[in-house]
């Protein structure tokens, strides 16, 4: 897991990669409860992974994630 960490702290392609391939059915699932529009809960999520992926210490509220 801090491979992973570390992968998409430093914006490596890999460190979107793999936690997209396996979660992102569950996080479009949860978009599309919220939104009720399936285009719109996939663009929401891939606009919330850009925003996340551009600014990976926002969430952690550190230097590191």
């Amino acid at each position: 897991m801090e491979e992973l960490v570390d992968a998409f702290a430093a914006r490596r392609p890999s460190g979107l990669e793999q936690p997209y391939a396996p979660w992102s059915r569950l996080f479009v699932s949860v978009a599309r409860h919220v939104i009720s529009d399936s285009a719109r809960a996939e663009d929401c999520v891939h606009d919330a992974l850009v925003r996340v992926w551009h600014a990976p210490t926002v969430l952690a509220g550190t230097e590191r994630c």
